[in-house]
């Protein structure tokens, strides 16, 4: 699990992965950037909330791709 990741879209997301021990990246698209989605997330300490899956890979790249 510590190098899991969910990558999800909503608030009960981010909780259902902290309760699984997984850390949450969160992705917005334009429709779900709009208040109050936004800052739900954002009080659940997501690992990284994205624009875009492109930018997920780029996170997943710079947290993993050190490790081999």
């Amino acid at each position: 699990p510590q190098d899991a990741v969910y990558v999800c879209d909503t608030h009960l997301d981010v909780v259902h992965a902290r309760r699984a021990g997984v850390r949450a990246v969160v992705v917005f698209t334009e429709i779900s950037w709009d208040f109050p989605y936004r800052e739900r997330v954002e009080r659940e300490n997501p690992a990284f909330i994205a624009a875009s899956m492109e930018d997920v890979n780029a996170w997943l790249m710079s947290h993993y791709s050190a490790r081999g």
